[in-house]
């Protein structure tokens, strides 16, 4: 039944979309760097929140990682109040493509837009500290991600 559905869409589609734009695409291989990146956010970020599920919480995986990138990942800066942001932690932020051509004090704005900080009453707040805790994870490289679990975690 579902390749049957595929099939009437795939119809649909003109003929030199296909072949201009996807049948290339399908051709293109993943670099082995990409996906050692794919592999590692899954298993790691499975592993990390199973841990914190059960020991801890999401509130504070999250403010591990926000530490994590400001103190531990480069201890030679210091944090002075909450209206300022170390640069590698800003470096880290400026990897996604809609923050890299940010102003500084919006990425503030923006790192500091909902406090995470205060009680968690709703199942959508934990939502957003869980997509917050998903996004961090995807701006750090696998190297990065493994010195996190075993600086932090272990």
């Amino acid at each position: 039944m579902e390749s049957i559905i595929n099939q009437k869409y795939i119809r649909k589609i003109p003929y030199d979309v296909i072949i201009n734009n996807i049948i290339p695409y399908t051709y293109n291989p993943i670099s082995s760097q990409l996906m050692i990146d794919i592999y590692s956010y899954k298993k790691d970020l499975n592993m990390v929140k199973n841990i914190y599920a059960f020991d801890y919480n999401y509130i504070m995986l999250f403010n591990d990682l926000k530490n994590y990138i400001n103190h531990i990942l480069y201890e030679n800066t210091v944090v002075n109040g909450n209206d300022f942001i170390t640069p590698q932690y800003e470096k880290i932020l400026r990897r996604n493509f809609m923050i890299s051509k940010m102003k500084k004090q919006e990425i503030i704005k923006f790192v500091n837009k909902k406090s995470v900080l205060s009680i968690i009453i709703s199942k959508n707040d934990i939502d957003y500290v869980e997509h917050k805790i998903n996004y961090l994870w995807g701006l750090l490289t696998p190297i990065e991600r493994c010195n996190f679990i075993n600086q932090i975690v272990e």
